[in-house]
Parts: structure tokens; C-alpha cells; sequence
């Protein structure tokens, strides 16, 4: 069983190296998500200025209240201004984004509504787009119910931070792994080649943090991450390793769990 799931992980090896897109796995840089903000805030805007001028001034009443839409817009696009002036290398501006998105949630749900956007139709997928790729990068499913958002990223320097804990963690529970085995009587040959894998895991982890520091595309990789935690575990419980490297284990699902949240893979 354990030659099997080595097999398969070095298939998977090369897979990953050949990888280039992945429905997951893709993240965007600090600089990307800065310009996006600064488009965000252009889009506004246009928004503003293809609606109707009779409109601009209007109050708009509905059972929760009214609604002044030129304070509104005035609103949000002073939140706008506010995320990215948050957003830099040292802060993601969570709070910040979800408060603007959270802000221009209304006009979604006005629009899935079939109401009027006051001569503004036409310009608001392109806003709406822009949020909806804001949202992902925070975790965000910009159509879904605001009650349940949470804004959640790491910009990248602290996302490379928690990759070379990971890579720590790796090594630390390798060390304990090759003892633990030992110890069980593992065969000398599964015990090698379990350990290689996990040296391979340590490895990838390494390529996960330089396309972290390039912008590119890490999904390969973070495929043969997936793989590679979930086999360890698996021979950890096939021969009673789980009191044995507990501890260092423990580190690496951890570190492993931030990594995913790194990256918004909640589902993958």
C-alpha cells in the first residue's frame, strides 16, 4: 500500500511541474490587488456619471428607510478611498474591504432584483466584476449573503512567513517520523521512501513561497501539498504513529491549515 501511494505522489510530482492553471491555487499579489482598488475607485465613477442626473440628487424610500443617493455614492466611494489607503505591504485592510463590499452590497442586490439603476445599468458589471475578484481575494463570495462574509487575507509577506513555517514544520516532523519509524520496525524500505516524500513535501513548499514571490501561479504545487499531507497522515494511522510524532504532526496540519487560508482553498 505504502509502494503505491509513493508511486502516486511522484506522479503527481510531475504533474505539478506541468501545471500552469488551476480553478484554485491563483492569488494575486500585493501590487494586483492595489491596482484593483485604484480601478475600483475609477469605476465608481463612471458608475456615477452614467447615471441620470435627475436621479443623482433623488431620495429613494423603502420600508428600512431613505436613502440619499448622492450621499451614498459619496459614501462609497470615501470607503473606496479608505481600503486602499490601508491596503499596503504591511497591512491587507481586511476590515477595510469588508466594510466597502459590504457597502456596495445593496446595489447588487437591487440589480438581481430587476430594479432600476437609473441609467447606470451598463456600468455596473464592470464595477460588479471588479468586487466579485476583490471579494475572492479575501475570501468573499460576492453573491452570497453579507451576513455570513468574512474578510481574511494575507498579504504576501506575512503569507511567506507562514510558508517558512510550514517548511520548518515539515522538517521537524520528518526528524520525528524516521525515529518513530525506527522504533515501529517499519520496513527500511517504505520508511525511506515515506521520508523521501516527506522531503518532497518540504521541497514543494519551497516553490509554493518563490511563486509567492514571482506572482505566479502556485496551484501545481499546492496540488502536491494536498496529496502529500493527506498520504503522511494516512501512514502515520496504518502503523501507529500518531502518539509517536503527535507534536510535530500537530505543526504541520497547522501550519498546513494557514497555508490553505493563505491561498482561500476553504474547499479544496
Amino acid at each position: 500500500m505504502v509502494r503505491k501511494l509513493m508511486i502516486i505522489l511522484v506522479m503527481l510530482c510531475v504533474v505539478a511541474a506541468g501545471t500552469t492553471t488551476a480553478a484554485q491555487g491563483t492569488r494575486m499579489a500585493d501590487k494586483e490587488v492595489k491596482k484593483l482598488m485604484e480601478t475600483i475607485e475609477k469605476d465608481i465613477d463612471l458608475f456615477k456619471k452614467a447615471m441620470g442626473s435627475e436621479y443623482r440628487k433623488a431620495v429613494l424610500k423603502s420600508p428600512s428607510g431613505e436613502v440619499d443617493i448622492e450621499a451614498y455614492l459619496k459614501n462609497l466611494k470615501d470607503l473606496a478611498k479608505k481600503m486602499k489607503g490601508r491596503f499596503d505591504s504591511k497591512n491587507a485592510a481586511n476590515g477595510e474591504v469588508l466594510a466597502f463590499l459590504k457597502y456596495a452590497q445593496p446595489i447588487q442586490a437591487r440589480h438581481d432584483r430587476g430594479d432600476s439603476l437609473f441609467g447606470a445599468e451598463k456600468e455596473w458589471p464592470r464595477l460588479s466584476g471588479d468586487m466579485e475578484r476583490l471579494g475572492a481575494e479575501y475570501g468573499i463570495r460576492w453573491k452570497s449573503s453579507p451576513d455570513y462574509w468574512k474578510a481574511s487575507r494575507l498579504n504576501d509577506k506575512e503569507l511567506k512567513q507562514v510558508l517558512e513555517s510550514f517548511q520548518k514544520s515539515i522538517g521537524n516532523f520528518r526528524k520525528d517520523l524516521d525515529k518513530a519509524a525506527k522504533k515501529a520496525e517499519v520496513p527500511k524500505a517504505q520508511r525511506e521512501k515515506v521520508l523521501d516524500a516527506a522531503k518532497r513535501m518540504e521541497d514543494v513548499a519551497k516553490d509554493v513561497k518563490k511563486a509567492v514571490d514571482k506572482g505566479t501561479d502556485a496551484s501545481g504545487a499546492l496540488a502536491l501539498l494536498k496529496s502529500s499531507v493527506e498520504q503522511a497522515k494516512s501512514f502515520i494511522a496504518q502503523n501507529n504513529l500518531e502518539v509517536s510524532v503527535g507534536s510535530s504532526w500537530a505543526d504541520v496540519e497547522r501550519n498546513w491549515g494557514k497555508v490553505r487560508s493563505g491561498f482561500n482553498l476553504s474547499e479544496f
